[in-house]
């Protein structure tokens, strides 16, 4: 009897250390893994074209650890009741070519759910809606807006995407589309794994919740909600509650630092910088700008703003405050007539027709060199 106690609880011990020594292999697989190596399980979806997904179903983890995660590439999917399909690059955009034809002005857009389009069409999003405004009023020239937008991005990750996916697009107008939690923690963060913190690995393995999947979690995960407001809580946006690597990225400091960044991208390329307000949320108020950026009021109605964004007319429905296709077209004006009074379209058409000029003029006289 003595000898089967002693074996059966040996066998309990050997088993407890192979268990626990495969638990620290994997961690540590995941620890050494270069985060610039995104598996294809990790960028590709298994949903079928139309198919209803999740959020959570639209998104990956980036190789850029300043972006966090990003669309799933190529998507055709049905998300909050309307078609979402994104490009080879994971933008909820058409594949444009990235040089820039002659007699084009080229607009960057950069935000999050707001601009992404959140439950409405791609051709009602307010980006979309100003470009055919402005090829319609100005027809002399070429305009195409790109959106580099996804749910739940902050500042700092627009700002990535901007450097990253924006600039190489040769843009004559960048458009920020500012909302209350571009302050705080995004939807979703990379878990933390080490040797000896954060959740099993193996058991993740076992349930069926792949490596790839479990790379990220919700922020709710990480920084658990007691505050009980509706919408978002300020311990997302407190970058003391937040996940010591995160906390860079969160918070009114954090925040305004990105604004003087966007500024300064502005200035260095020579591209004007345009901040469009619509509040959804009455947590924060945008602070004061740099100088270097022009504000705009999306949320002006029959002479007055119309912020934050309450009105059942404007809205998705009463516990979504995403504009829906009213909403997103009174932004879309808003911006386009404000930006006209200004003089803001006749200067970037201007200068684009004389950087065209100067163009041809170039390559003309490099021909008749060439005879």
């Amino acid at each position: 009897m003595r000898n089967f106690i002693v074996n059966t609880i040996t066998i309990i011990v050997s088993v407890a250390i192979a268990v626990i020594a495969l638990e620290f292999s994997l961690r540590a697989a995941i620890a050494i893994r270069s985060p610039a190596v995104i598996s294809d399980t990790e960028i590709s979806s298994s949903l079928s074209p139309g198919e209803p997904a999740s959020l959570r179903d639209l998104i990956r983890p980036s190789s850029n650890s300043q972006m966090i995660y990003q669309l799933r590439p190529e998507l055709d999917v049905n998300f909050i009741r309307v078609r979402v399909q994104t490009n080879q690059a994971g933008w909820r955009e058409e594949d444009i070519r990235q040089a820039k034809p002659s007699n084009t002005i080229r607009i960057i857009g950069i935000g999050d759910s707001v601009m992404f389009g959140w439950g409405v069409a791609v051709e009602h999003r307010y980006m979309d809606l100003l470009e055919g405004i402005l090829n319609h009023q100005h027809s002399d020239v070429r305009w195409e807006t790109l959106v580099l937008a996804a749910p739940g991005y902050n500042l700092a990750m627009q700002l990535e995407a901007l450097r990253v996916y924006g600039l190489p697009y040769e843009p004559d107008l960048i458009v920020y589309g500012f909302v209350a939690n571009d302050l705080c923690l995004p939807n979703f963060i990379g878990r933390e794994r080490s040797l000896f913190r954060g959740s099993s690995v193996l058991v993740d393995l076992l349930t069926g919740d792949k490596l790839a999947d479990s790379s990220l979690i919700g922020r709710s995960e990480a920084v658990p909600d007691h505050a009980g407001r509706v919408g978002f809580s300020y311990q997302y946006c407190d970058p003391d509650s937040v996940p010591v690597s995160y906390s860079q990225m969160v918070g009114m400091e954090a925040f305004r630092m990105g604004l003087q960044d966007l500024a300064d991208i502005g200035t260095q390329n020579g591209i004007p910088v345009v901040v469009v307000s619509h509040p959804l949320l009455e947590q924060f108020q945008l602070p004061p700008l740099p100088r270097d950026l022009t504000l705009v009021d999306g949320l002006f109605e029959n002479g007055r703003t119309v912020g934050p964004l309450t009105p059942d007319h404007l809205r998705l429905g009463p516990r979504d405050p995403h504009p829906n296709v009213r909403g997103h077209a009174l932004i879309g004006q808003n911006i386009f007539n404000q930006l006209q009074t200004s003089g803001m379209w006749d200067i970037i058409r201007k200068d684009i027709i004389r950087k065209d000029s100067i163009r041809k003029d170039s390559m003309d006289a490099w021909d008749a060199e060439s005879r």
